[in-house]
């Protein structure tokens, strides 16, 4: 149970600490302090986060707890976040489909694919439950790079999902783009 004490300390706190805030879940959520990891998200202001650390952590957590609505404002504060991984975590970890395109545009860029590798991209196509669409969509996305993903290997992995001849058309033709 969370003391009176403790209260007032998160409230002298003050306004402007969402980073503290975020450092505090990370421990809580370690410690799997519940009563404390409700408190400290109901303070939280995950739009005021400066610290890419502490993002990082935050998203971490919010994709392990299913807590998507906090996952995505971290990925929308997108000048303190380290884009690397937060386009691997969402694309490994992110299931809502609908929105994911959303968010992999969002952080999406030639040099974060890249910093990534096509070792990283090759095992996306063959362990994510993304859709057909989706993965079609990265193939495409990864035209606009120099990667070079092993094309054969992308086919193997997503062979499975081509349940139609447009499924089929649009992987190849994203292939051929690449």
């Amino acid at each position: 149970v969370i003391a009176e004490d403790e209260i007032n300390l998160y409230e002298a706190f003050g306004e402007g600490v969402a980073d503290i805030y975020a450092n505090l879940l990370v421990v809580f959520d370690t410690l799997n302090d519940s009563s404390r990891i409700e408190y400290v998200s109901s303070k939280l202001h995950t739009g005021e986060i400066f610290s890419e650390f502490a993002n990082k952590n935050l998203l971490k957590i919010a994709l392990k707890r299913q807590n998507y609505d906090i996952a995505e404002a971290v990925v929308n504060n997108t000048s303190h976040i380290d884009k690397k991984y937060s386009l691997q975590e969402i694309l490994m970890n992110y299931p809502i489909q609908e929105k994911k395109a959303g968010i992999v545009d969002k952080l999406f860029s030639t040099q974060t694919a890249e910093t990534l590798g096509k070792g990283f991209f090759e095992q996306y196509f063959g362990n994510s439950s993304d859709s057909i669409e989706m993965k079609t969509r990265i193939i495409s996305k990864l035209s606009s790079t120099n990667l070079r993903c092993n094309a054969e290997a992308i086919v193997k992995a997503v062979h499975s999902q081509m349940d139609s001849y447009e499924s089929s058309k649009a992987v190849f033709s994203a292939l051929y783009e690449t």
